[in-house]
């Protein structure tokens, strides 16, 4: 319309959302890192069977908002569909399991807890790593044994790096069966991170550079965490200087 255009020429300021937008919004789970540290890539985890990676399969199946429809996942979020996805080319895990939603996902709780029962029970959790990481007391080692968590270092410095190359993280647990408030879970056994890639579109940068030199301000949106969306900013160009603010709810 062409009141659209004319007011396009009075514009100085455009807020933008990141995902689908910036970026191309088709996620996809490039890698997986366990308690101890270990980072395996996702042809790695297709090929490997270990019971720790069975687990991580049932965790992603049986705790989401999205399902198969042959080889491609719908419904849910996009975040959802790119693990279901994922979790189709792990092997093990228990089929025939019943699963129940005790939380959806919401932008307040960032996570998603869901309790499954059949061949075993348990409470399942998946989400934001700052919002799982510091409920875990134990690990699940590749073999399927439980661990003592200790030190945090070599996952912190997981999530450091990841943050670092834009890329988006969720933190998967388990918990025990039973509890009737998925908000107080207690002790949490990690399953691991996974680490999910979400490239920029062709052009962004180009554009964002287009509307830089038209004197239009642009401000990114994302409810990504801060380092991620700071490294996404970077990589379009949005942010050029350490001078320049990032501004966060927290």
């Amino acid at each position: 319309k062409l009141i659209g255009i004319e007011t396009a020429g009075s514009m100085n300021l455009i807020f933008t959302d990141k995902t689908g937008t910036l970026t191309g919004g088709r996620l996809t789970v490039t890698e997986f890192v366990d308690g101890a540290g270990k980072t395996w890539d996702s042809a790695e985890l297709a090929r490997s069977g270990l019971p720790l990676h069975g687990l991580l399969k049932d965790c992603l199946r049986y705790n989401t908002s999205a399902v198969l429809e042959g080889k491609r996942a719908i419904g849910g979020n996009a975040t959802d569909r790119a693990v279901l996805e994922f979790a189709r080319s792990l092997q093990g895990g228990q089929d025939g399991l019943q699963s129940a939603t005790l939380l959806p996902f919401s932008s307040e709780e960032k996570r998603m807890v869901s309790a499954v029962s059949g061949a075993w029970t348990a409470t399942l959790v998946k989400g934001a790593p700052e919002k799982i990481l510091p409920h875990c007391t134990t690990f699940v080692d590749p073999a399927g044994r439980v661990r003592p968590l200790g030190a945090r270092l070599q996952v912190e410095r997981a999530l450091e790096r990841y943050a670092a190359q834009s890329m988006r993280v969720i933190a998967v647990a388990v918990g025990e069966a039973g509890s009737k408030d998925p908000r107080a879970l207690g002790a949490l056994r990690l399953v691991g991170l996974l680490a999910i890639r979400d490239s920029l579109r062709p052009g962004t940068r180009k554009g964002v550079e287009q509307m830089q030199q038209a004197g239009i301000q642009t401000v990114m949106i994302t409810g990504d965490a801060q380092a991620t969306a700071v490294a996404v900013a970077r990589e379009a160009g949005i942010l050029r200087s350490d001078r320049e603010r990032v501004i966060s709810h927290d």
